[in-house]
């Protein structure tokens, strides 16, 4: 009898659900809870940023998503910035061309300016979740290249004070926005250096540069894989650039960066 149930316990444990499966589940999950979330608590109408009719509570209106676009100048091919090359157009910015960044190239949807500052503000500091939603919806319309040869997203890591202050990571929102259940999403990344915000790493990059260090915790899941790492902001680079020798570290077949704006 115990030897019965031993076996069919053993069974049990030697059954593994694909990470695609898992990956759908969990997204079903979350679009059910977040459909009775709206019921019991509707957004207001309009677009999150002006409020204006032309939008709705899950996009931004097209006025500002007009605002929230880059200035109609080069760019470049790696970090995405806007650039003004004399030697022409398709070369990538002096600071890439003199940095060995362990990642492939940057995709990001925004400049950080309005009116997606305040709403990332209001995101990540007021606690309004529901606005990964929109951001969201905003980079799936200008990031769809960033998918095309991704295998799996893994959200940036947060600093596990940020963690307990705010209760959630934004990345890890708008990666599961990006996806929309199409790709898994993997938690595989952890911070271990108790640095603080994005805010007030600026002042410090060299600093954080130097002590900054990602540790991937899931690596059956990235190895041999392309993997997008998925990020609010892009500052200095430091911490896309640690995350990506982590995944690399760990086995990863590649690694792009998709971030929501450049700042």
């Amino acid at each position: 009898m115990e030897e019965g149930i031993a076996n069919a316990a053993a069974k049990r444990e030697r059954v593994k659900v694909p990470a695609e499966v898992q990956a759908w589940a969990v997204e079903v999950a979350g679009r059910a809870a977040q459909a009775f979330v709206d019921l019991l608590w509707p957004l207001p109408p309009g677009c999150p940023a002006c409020g204006g009719s032309l939008g709705s509570p899950r996009e931004l209106c097209p006025a500002c998503r007009d605002r929230a676009s880059f200035p109609a100048w080069p760019r470049c091919p790696r970090c995405s910035r806007p650039t003004v090359s004399l030697e022409g157009a398709g070369l990538a910015c002096p600071a890439c061309r003199f940095s060995a960044w362990p990642f492939g190239r940057v995709f990001a949807a925004a400049p950080y300016a309005e009116p997606v500052r305040t709403l990332l503000h209001r995101l990540k500091f007021r606690g309004e979740r529901h606005l990964a939603v929109p951001l969201g919806a905003l980079m799936r319309e200008r990031l769809a290249s960033s998918l095309e040869e991704a295998e799996l997203l893994v959200p940036a890591p947060a600093s596990p004070r940020n963690l307990r202050v705010r209760g959630f990571n934004q990345a890890a929102l708008l990666a599961r926005e990006l996806a929309q259940g199409r790709l898994p999403v993997r938690e595989a990344l952890a911070r271990v250096d108790g640095g603080g915000s994005q805010l007030a790493r600026r002042t410090r990059a060299a600093r954080e540069a130097a002590r900054l260090r990602v540790a991937c915790r899931l690596p059956h899941d990235v190895r041999g894989r392309r993997v997008l790492v998925v990020d609010d902001v892009l500052t200095t680079g430091t911490t896309a650039a640690a995350s990506a020798r982590s995944l690399l570290q760990a086995g990863a077949r590649s690694v792009d960066v998709a971030v929501l704006c450049l700042d």
